[in-house]
């Protein structure tokens, strides 16, 4: 009897002794359950958000979508050239160009480094001297992009940039325009930009412009390959005419309706 008394309180010291441990694995498990519980239910939210969330302009490839005025389509005669002539630092770049463009021609300039595209963008723009004549439609409105972003000089700010092209933008819209292409907002200096983000801006401003041509004189400079997707679609969409320099075969190729060949001082039409 002793003996089996001795056991019994032995057994009770036991089960007694065990009680704390099983307590603890217990809240342990317990703890475990509720940090999963809470895992899944946050990746459940998570999916959500992820389901009805915008992707980011560079991923979805978006061009600007605002709310504007139909471009006014301006006069059938567009850009007639007769025996223009430049001459650089005493060498003949061009001679004798004679060109005619009509409203809604795509007409890219394709060509060698330094054999005249630039050259030829410029004397038609009068930023150079030159021999012959150039006439433009009358009433004819131009932006222009440069390929150092010529345009951007004397402007300050991205908004400002944003109301050179079209001052008819509201404040709202000047956001969203540079929140779609990866811009900082309206009031970020131009000289806070990069060169990917001064190229971006360029576009955005094609994009709001008003103008009936567009002269674009290396457009995809600086430029990833979904921004250049981007140009692509906005000049297809271009109700207007548009006269592109540029040494993208595919976006010349997808986007031109006429192909001028600028070398050896003259232009000649590809067929």
């Amino acid at each position: 009897m002793k003996s089996a008394g001795r056991s019994a309180d032995k057994f009770s010291h036991q089960r007694a002794g065990n009680v704390p441990l099983l307590t603890a694995k217990n809240k342990a498990q317990d703890v475990a359950n509720t940090l999963a519980g809470r895992a899944r239910s946050m990746e459940r939210q998570l999916e959500r958000l992820d389901a009805g969330a915008v992707a980011k302009p560079f991923d979805d490839r978006r061009v600007l979508t605002l709310d504007l005025p139909p471009l006014p389509p301006g006069p059938q005669e567009v850009l007639t050239v007769r025996d223009l002539g430049v001459t650089r630092e005493g060498q003949e770049v061009l001679s004798s160009v004679n060109l005619h463009v009509r409203r809604g021609d795509r007409v890219a300039l394709t060509g060698p480094n330094g054999g005249g595209k630039s050259t030829l963008l410029r004397a038609v723009l009068s930023e150079l001297p030159h021999t012959g004549t150039v006439t433009w439609g009358a009433g004819l409105t131009r932006s222009v992009a440069g390929q150092h972003g010529e345009e951007l000089r004397g402007l300050g700010t991205v908004g400002g940039a944003l109301l050179d092209a079209n001052p008819a933008l509201t404040p709202h819209q000047l956001h969203e325009i540079a929140a779609q292409v990866g811009l900082p907002g309206p009031l970020a200096a131009l000289a806070t930009l990069s060169g990917g983000q001064r190229t971006r801006l360029s576009l955005a401003r094609l994009s709001v412009t008003r103008a009936q041509v567009l002269l674009l004189d290396e457009p995809t400079n600086h430029l990833d390959l979904p921004m250049i997707e981007a140009l692509e679609a906005l000049l297809l969409a271009f109700p207007g005419t548009v006269l592109l320099a540029s040494h993208d075969r595919r976006l010349l190729e997808r986007t031109a309706t006429r192909v001028w060949a600028v070398g050896g001082g003259g232009v000649t039409e590809q067929e």
